[in-house]
């Protein structure tokens, strides 16, 4: 017999689970499991004790395609690059087998997110109550830490999984917002974002040797 729990999740599978990456018994009536109080719209995320589990969603979706397993790369080569401060992944189940979807098992790290639900970051919170010193601190941050990812260097492994060994990247990057766009849009949609992507199309620079 099995328990789902927060979005579904079987939690005698999960309890099995975290036992086999502590090396020690763990009770499923043991596990506190709460899921998050804002935000984690892509994937359903659940902090169970001290760690946190994100699943690949079960329902409706932000993106057309959830590729767990080309996060889990991402992660591992950012945490190898050391110039990006990471959580650790503990444990990976790409193909589904613990928990009937894939699924990352993560070290939990404390802090505050600003959140994307309503009331969204832009009209409440922390970061919405900050100084304009400390919100310019934040976005500053912010950028640097995207110009780290993208200055991290990318592996043969990684590379095939972003299609980045037969594309341009910014022919492969506009591919994948169009598609997310087509996806999200809904029935009606203002024709300025169609316009703008092809004018991306039309103005991209070629493709520069390594």
């Amino acid at each position: 017999m099995t328990e789902d729990g927060p979005a579904g999740v079987d939690v005698t599978a999960l309890a099995r689970w975290l036992a086999d990456l502590a090396n020690q018994p763990v009770e499923s009536a043991t596990l506190d499991i709460r899921r998050p109080s804002g935000g984690g719209w892509s994937n359903d995320t659940l902090f169970v004790n001290d760690v946190v589990v994100r699943l690949a969603p079960s329902g409706p979706a932000m993106f057309p395609d959830y590729d767990l397993g080309r996060q889990y790369l991402m992660i591992r080569e950012l945490s190898a690059g050391r110039r990006v401060p990471v959580p650790e992944v503990l444990d990976a189940d790409l193909d589904g087998s613990r928990l009937g979807r894939p699924a990352l098992i993560m070290e939990r790290v404390n802090g505050r997110a600003p959140s994307d639900d309503r009331p969204s970051f832009a009209e409440a919170g922390f970061l919405f109550e900050a100084s304009p010193a400390g919100q310019r601190s934040f976005h500053v941050a912010l950028l640097d830490a995207v110009v780290a990812i993208h200055g991290t260097p990318l592996s043969a492994d990684l590379a095939v999984a972003l299609g980045a060994d037969q594309r341009n990247p910014l022919e492969r990057a506009l591919d994948e917002l169009e598609k997310t766009w087509r996806f999200d849009r809904g029935e009606h949609w203002a024709s300025v974002v169609d316009d703008a992507l092809e004018h991306l199309r039309i103005t991209r620079p070629p493709a520069q040797p390594d």
